[in-house]
């Protein structure tokens, strides 16, 4: 076992008491003057940049993935901030089932990241890394397809998934799509019982399963081979929800990619401390 699996062994309880000591929570006025957003914020050093992270579909900051991630780095001294993005819910604090009535774009994750990324520049944070894992990679992977703002120095994109169609865990169709477009040439925001991503019933509108369907693999690869920030990409070689086929791809087609082989997506077990070098290896100076 080499040094660092040593060490994050060794401070694991360490970590956890640490971080619950620290954590402050923070709450975002949304800039739909209706919801409320929550964060999870430990201050580290000052002179480390400020890490955000962003959970995957329908879950929350206390995911698994994303909570081993931030114990890792507030270990590491580093400033680490975690939403629960609200996905049209003020004050969220559960993940949201499939069956829920959805009210939240693929565009409105966006607005609130970059919300949250204008939060700590208020903090005076003039560095800033993006961490995404699962669908939060996918909100980033668009995040960066438009104007980013200057305090994000660098992104790294865990277990990076697309929407459409092509992936084995993912119950969106063609045919739910000319459904979706026909409705908006209505111009009907009615809902209907759509399928996204897991979620084989997914009410929603026309125009919120859109936004995510219309987010598709070419999309993806595109906004990361033309991102004008550092953008890196960790991915797990036996990840059965993106496939070998989009693995294959990004290992082609982008570069800085990591591939870390026999991993799942989540990265648990005798994989975790694989995924936290790699991105600790990505985000230092």
């Amino acid at each position: 076992m080499n040094l660092f699996f040593k060490k994050k062994l060794l401070t694991c309880f360490f970590l956890f008491l640490v971080s619950t000591v620290n954590a402050e929570i923070i709450s975002l006025e949304l800039n739909d003057g209706k919801n409320i957003a929550k964060a999870e914020y430990v201050k580290g050093n000052s002179s480390s940049p400020l890490i955000i992270l962003i959970h995957g579909f329908l879950q929350t900051r206390e995911f698994s993935t994303i909570t081993r991630l931030a114990e890792s780095l507030v270990d590491d001294e580093y400033s680490v901030l975690s939403p629960t993005l609200s996905l049209g819910i003020s004050d969220r604090v559960q993940s949201l089932s499939c069956e829920a009535i959805h009210v939240h774009s693929i565009d409105d994750e966006v607005d609130e990241i970059n919300q949250w990324v204008a939060w700590a520049e208020s903090q005076g944070y003039e560095n800033i890394i993006l961490i995404g894992h699962s669908a939060g990679a996918t909100a980033v992977s668009k995040l960066i397809s438009k104007t980013v703002s200057q305090s994000i120095q660098k992104v790294v994109l865990i277990s990076l998934s697309y929407y459409g169609l092509g992936r084995p865990v993912g119950f969106e169709t063609a045919d739910l799509a000319n459904y979706a477009k026909k409705a908006l040439e209505d111009e009907s925001q009615k809902l209907h019982k759509y399928a996204l991503d897991y979620c084989e019933v997914f009410p929603t509108t026309a125009s919120n399963f859109l936004s995510y369907y219309n987010w598709s693999a070419d999309q993806v690869i595109n906004a990361v081979s033309n991102s004008p920030i550092e953008t890196y990409v960790i991915l797990g070689s036996s990840d059965k929800r993106i496939g070998s086929t989009w693995v294959n791809r990004n290992v082609n087609e982008l570069t800085n990619v990591h591939l870390i082989e026999g991993a799942n997506h989540f990265f648990d077990k005798v994989h975790e401390f694989a995924l936290l070098e790699a991105v600790e290896n990505f985000i230092s100076p």
